[in-house]
């Protein structure tokens, strides 16, 4: 790789969509790979414990085999290998082997670190070979060759992890220029939906705290794995400085990879936990959708309201007008009719008055008249008339 293509490497982002969706499908492959290896590994007559632990010792890579078929013939021999230490370890045998022991021109023996290693093992300088004496150095036999084997299957896991690093950063590169332009995009659109989710803030409030939820769970996930990878290099830092001490490093690496498995297993829910809320939100923006449809189909009928309203205030308006003026053209007519009428019955009163003044007058004056008619009619003897006629 270039120096160029280095530092974008080293500059990428490996929080954005593409490196999780990368992630995730590699991810699900080395699942479905060691469950298939687990399954083959079980039918051969082992526990799933054992087999468990016989692949956490083996190798993906060793050549150009089929991965489950790697792993289960690296897990099968791992589980020989320890079946025929133990029944060593377990049986000592304290006389030098047919094949005379350990000979200083084995290919194990030739690397420094083995030499180091059998620095404790006397050697015979007649027969040219180590003797074995006790337990300890039987161990030792045992356990270099062995070690020394795990060295170079490590070796080829670096060596094919560092490959697929590659090519995922490879991919990553290419797919930078769309992911600058799906930012920019989803940088418009936040932008345009800011100004519209306040109307939707209660209906989202129960998914946002799930986010939030699921958010803090990830970063606690993330913390814990990142504490776990810290705590792996300080393990393995130990274990090549501490060469001795194997098996308490076997220990350790074995606790630390059952803290990865289950840090695994709740990355895989919490994924799924994700993958839920996403569908959540994608039904929430549908209703979002749907409801600035609606918006905008109240805001036409709201104005088109609004303007019926306006005319009919205005008919109101000047009806109520025309009504007040009317009434207060009513009332003083009324007062004019009241007060005409007011003064025509005082004149009626009046002139009842004087014609009843008069009637009594004529009354009494007809009165006087008959009287006197009556008075002279007995005096002088006239007959009284008949005014009946």
């Amino acid at each position: 790789m270039k120096d160029q293509d280095k530092e974008e490497l080293q500059g990428s982002d490996w929080d954005n969509p593409v490196a999780s969706h990368i992630e995730e499908l590699l991810t699900k492959n080395l699942s479905a790979t060691l469950c298939s290896a687990l399954k083959k590994i079980v039918e051969s007559g082992y526990t799933k414990e054992v087999a468990e632990t016989a692949i956490l010792y083996s190798s993906l890579f060793n050549g150009s085999k089929d991965t489950v078929f790697n792993v289960v013939d690296s897990a099968l021999t791992t589980l020989k290998r320890e079946k025929e230490m133990s029944i060593a370890m377990k049986f000592p045998v304290f006389e030098r082997p047919p094949d005379g022991g350990l000979k200083g021109g084995a290919d194990v023996s030739d690397t420094p670190d083995a030499k180091d290693y059998y620095s404790s093992i006397r050697f015979d300088e007649t027969l040219q070979e180590y003797i074995v004496e006790d337990i300890k150095d039987e161990a030792i036999r045992i356990l270099v060759p062995h070690k020394c084997k795990i060295e170079k299957e490590l070796q080829g896991w670096t060596e094919w992890a560092n490959e697929k690093v590659m090519h995922a950063a490879q991919r990553l590169g290419k797919a930078r220029a769309e992911l600058e332009k799906l930012k920019k995009v989803k940088h418009a659109l936040v932008d345009s939906t800011i100004k519209q989710l306040s109307e939707l803030e209660y209906a989202m409030t129960n998914a946002t705290g799930q986010i939030q939820v699921a958010n803090c769970t990830v970063a606690r996930i993330e913390e814990e794995h990142d504490l776990l990878m810290n705590d792996m290099e300080a393990a393995k830092m130990r274990a090549m400085r501490v060469a001795t001490n194997l098996h308490s490093a076997t220990e350790r690496e074995q606790e630390t990879l059952r803290k990865m498995q289950s840090l695994d297993a709740d990355k895989a829910i919490i994924q799924d936990q994700l993958t839920d809320l996403k569908h959540q939100i994608t039904a929430l923006n549908n209703r979002l959708e749907k409801a600035r449809g609606r918006k905008v189909q109240f805001k036409a009928l709201w104005k088109q309201e609004e303007k019926e309203k306006t005319k009919a205030q205005n008919k109101i308006d000047s009806l109520r007008r025309k009504l007040e003026e009317e009434e207060a053209a009513m009332k003083i007519e009324a007062e004019n009719i009241k007060q005409a009428a007011e003064k025509e019955m005082q004149k009626c009163t009046e002139d009842i008055k004087r014609i009843q003044k008069m009637v009594m007058e004529l009354s009494f004056e007809s009165e006087k008249s008959k009287k006197c008619t009556q008075a002279l009619i007995r005096t002088r003897g006239v007959p009284p008339m008949n005014w009946h006629l």
